[in-house]
């Protein structure tokens, strides 16, 4: 027998207000998504091993969300938004690498299941479907994208085992959102998803080879740059597996580090690095007591927040439309190319929406 084995589980918490340290963990077997709120599900990095740093991946999100809230009607995302964030399981006592178990996403998938399925079990209409699919966005971070893969695929079987055909199930998977930062590039896209990433971050950089060789806006980049593939293509090339359309955001890199060597670099893969502090200032890049000049992460940190907020506000133009409305996926490519373009943040409080100010309290658990 391995004593040294945890029998941790993946676990998951939501931000709440109320709570003493402004977050309280949730049994994923009672999770309920809800029908009166946006759904956040942030799946960070490896690293992400216990409570606090689940918590504090919540808040970047809660952060990037204020952006939109605060500037519309002076309250915060919790009154909108249920935000929850993932800590993964660790195999060893003091491990630092963390892993999504089974039976965690198994649990997850049972609570999508059951806004896509009638009191009986049975599919509900497609559209129906894909209006309550589009409460949930999701927000990952390095392997968080790779988990959300696992998830997708899971989740897929079992509607393929309920009954939806594979159009109907394409249908769905394109109502929901994924935005992402530093997320190596999975082997397919089944989810419209906003990528953004640095040339200079060796864990995504090869990933990156193909486009830095044949998009002309990216070959020599010195800045920020975008890309857009429409389904069949993922990073330029031919992907069967992706079935939505995905954008990524592009960097040359986030910090000033030309002459500090390039271990330092590294950090263009740290999320602190697109951070924004309460007053949406971008945190503090230190490395070894250090600080260094953010050179495009105040870009690439304002086009995480606006595409955070364009997956926030579709699902609430869907809470109560009498029928499904489509993402307005060129609206956004138009918002984020217009940011690369200007650098102008007062752009988040101008989303096109049709949010009307839901006035409810952060969803309890049952």
């Amino acid at each position: 027998m391995n004593y040294d084995f945890s029998y941790e589980r993946t676990e998951l918490i939501i931000r709440d207000r109320t709570a003493e340290r402004h977050y309280r963990t949730i049994d994923p077997k009672k999770l309920a998504i809800s029908s009166e709120h946006a759904t956040i599900i942030g799946i960070s990095g490896n690293g992400t091993t216990d409570l606090k740093a689940a918590n504090g991946f919540a808040k970047t999100i809660q952060t990037h969300l204020d952006l939109m809230f605060k500037t519309q009607d002076g309250k915060d995302a919790l009154n909108y938004v249920d935000i929850f964030s993932v800590k993964y399981a660790t195999k060893m006592k003091n491990y630092d690498s963390g892993y999504m178990t089974k039976a965690f996403a198994d649990e997850l998938t049972d609570a999508m299941i059951k806004i896509l399925t009638d009191k009986n079990g049975h599919p509900l209409p497609v559209d129906q479907a894909k209006q309550n699919f589009s409460r949930i966005t999701f927000f990952t971070y390095c392997q968080g994208s790779l988990c959300l893969n696992d998830i997708v695929d899971l989740l897929d079987e079992k509607l393929v085992e309920i009954g939806y055909t594979t159009e109907e199930i394409i249908a769905i998977n394109n109502a929901s959102m994924e935005v992402a930062f530093a997320g190596p590039n999975p082997v397919e896209n089944r989810i419209p998803s906003v990528r953004v990433l640095s040339l200079n971050d060796p864990v995504v950089s090869t990933d990156l080879d193909y486009l830095e060789s044949h998009d002309p806006k990216i070959q020599n980049l010195d800045g920020m740059a975008l890309h857009q593939d429409q389904p069949g293509y993922l990073y330029g090339k031919h992907c069967e597996d992706a079935t939505a359309p995905s954008i990524q955001i592009i960097s040359s890199n986030l910090i000033d580090t030309e002459h500090h060597g390039f271990h330092l670099i590294y950090n263009d893969h740290n999320i602190k690095c697109v951070s924004f502090n309460k007053n949406w200032e971008l945190n503090p890049c230190e490395i070894d007591n250090q600080t260094f000049i953010p050179k495009n992460a105040k870009c690439a940190a304002e086009s995480i927040a606006i595409a955070t907020c364009f997956g926030v506000a579709h699902s609430l133009n869907n809470l109560n439309a009498q029928t499904y409305q489509p993402q307005p996926w060129q609206a956004l490519i138009d918002d984020l190319q217009f940011n690369i373009n200007s650098y102008t943040p007062q752009k988040l409080s101008q989303l096109n929406t049709n949010f009307n100010g839901l006035k409810t309290e952060p969803t309890k658990e049952k």
